[in-house]
């Protein structure tokens, strides 16, 4: 039996006081022509930016975004450029993504969420003005240390406490950035760090933080995802606009806490098909043949983890497929598995979270504790888990995510396999796609047997 004590709040929640590396930056857009007919809103050929929450943050709380250049001689944000004002609408978790997209035409009205600031004073104006440089410009997010909440207007310039930046002018913020040097470029703003909470991308229009190359984390402290998104090898860039379907939606990495583990696995109870018929995942053992792709393999390793419902949030919680959801018999029973485990569908494989329509593949929110299980083949491959393809274990250095990780090393040592290779080249059976024309394809396969309420 379990016993619910209940907690009350006796204090009125107050805005969070934010400091460097509480948030980071995961996208950028600066390319502001729009496509032949138009552009959507935050899609090819809109100006954008998107960041992270890595710590839950309460209404209210507010943060400054300027393109403005940072001057190093002055120590404070030159006016040349814009400033914009976000000021969160409820309490707000850690991974929390928020974006700011313009269609490239027309500057979006003020909200209660996202005002126009004007640079030389501080009032509210009517627009927002989100215009980023093409190959080189910065936005850098502040926050106030004022008693009203203002950033400080004074001597041609403005201040406050930057807590995160991105550049795309080159592979190092300009150590002596002043008022006589180009608008595009920018001095690494005041308690920032490149590689900690700062990034310079190099001279490009357009990028995003991509957690599948090498040297990316995927699993970790806070800090280890901070550094991690804060590198500029960890990021893909263009000068080509991003695609519709990746902005705002972009299919980035977020920050998880110390207890936050991305689980790639099938739930206990899956049945996975076999030379001698379908067994049960949890009844299978090192050695044993398994179906896959590639013809009949033995089982290299078992990885096993639990979450107990406490940690069970969304980057955890099993996505179900329901029976028939691609059609007859596919898959034949509910299919559970993580979110970030991810399905065959056609030539390219998709994520389980990427597919949930909200009928026949849903987010379940289960009982006390989820137990998962993942398999490993001496390749990656594709295995029949209740008759559909779905990936095996691809390691990307994150094997400690596993409760048995130590059981691999006592049986192969050192013999890791990492699934990248020496260029940042993911070595997948078949490529993951999380935006462009092969991922709406997919989406389109997937949902072609969907059913409407």
């Amino acid at each position: 039996m379990e016993y619910y004590f209940p907690t009350f709040r006796t204090e009125f929640p107050m805005a969070t006081t934010l400091v460097a590396g509480d948030i980071a930056f995961t996208a950028f857009q600066s390319d502001s022509t729009p496509p032949t007919g138009g552009g959507a809103i935050g899609g090819a050929g809109g100006d954008m930016f998107e960041f992270v929450l890595l710590r839950d943050v309460e209404k209210d709380t507010t943060i400054y975004f300027t393109d403005c250049g940072f001057r190093t001689d002055i120590s404070r944000f030159n006016t040349t450029e814009g400033l914009i004002r976000w000021v969160a609408q409820s309490e707000l978790k850690a991974n929390t993504k928020i974006s700011l997209a313009t269609s490239g035409t027309t500057p979006p009205s003020t909200t209660a969420e996202w005002t126009g600031i004007n640079t030389t004073n501080g009032n509210v104006i009517t627009a927002i003005n989100l215009a980023l440089g093409t190959q080189g410009d910065s936005v850098t997010a502040i926050v106030s240390t004022n008693a009203d909440g203002k950033l400080t207007f004074a001597n041609d310039g403005f201040s406050g406490t930057a807590i995160a930046s991105i550049y795309w002018g080159g592979d190092h913020y300009d150590s002596s950035f002043t008022a006589s040097k180009g608008g595009g470029n920018t001095g690494i703003p005041s308690g920032l760090k490149e590689g900690e909470t700062a990034v310079a991308v190099g001279v490009t229009d357009n990028g995003r933080y991509n957690p599948d190359v090498v040297g990316s984390v995927e699993t970790g402290a806070v800090s280890d995802v901070r550094n991690s998104i804060n590198t500029k090898g960890n990021w893909t860039i263009s000068d080509a606009p991003l695609a519709d379907s990746a902005v705002p939606n972009s299919k980035l990495y977020y920050g998880r806490t110390t207890a936050d583990f991305t689980a790639l696995c099938y739930l206990a109870g899956t049945h996975i098909h076999t030379p001698s018929g379908e067994r049960r995942i949890e009844t299978l053992a090192i050695g044993d043949e398994i179906t896959t792709i590639d013809g009949t393999q033995r089982l290299r390793w078992i990885g096993r983890h639990s979450y107990p419902r406490a940690v069970a949030g969304p980057w955890v919680s099993p996505i179900r497929i329901s029976t028939d959801a691609f059609g007859q018999g596919l898959p034949h029973r509910d299919l559970l598995v993580s979110p970030w485990h991810a399905i065959l569908l056609g030539d390219v494989l998709v994520r389980a979270a990427d597919l949930v329509n909200g009928s026949t593949i849903t987010q379940i929110f289960p009982g006390m504790v989820v137990h998962y299980l993942n398999l490993e083949f001496d390749a990656p491959t594709v295995v029949y888990a209740e008759g559909v393809a779905a990936e095996t274990y691809a390691n990307h250095a994150n094997r400690h995510m596993f409760e048995n990780a130590a059981e691999y090393t006592a049986l192969y040592g050192d013999d890791e396999r990492v699934m990248i290779d020496a260029a940042g080249n993911n070595l997948r059976r078949f490529p993951i796609v999380f935006d462009g024309p092969r991922f709406q394809d997919a989406l389109r396969r997937a949902n072609a047997h969907r059913r409407y309420a």
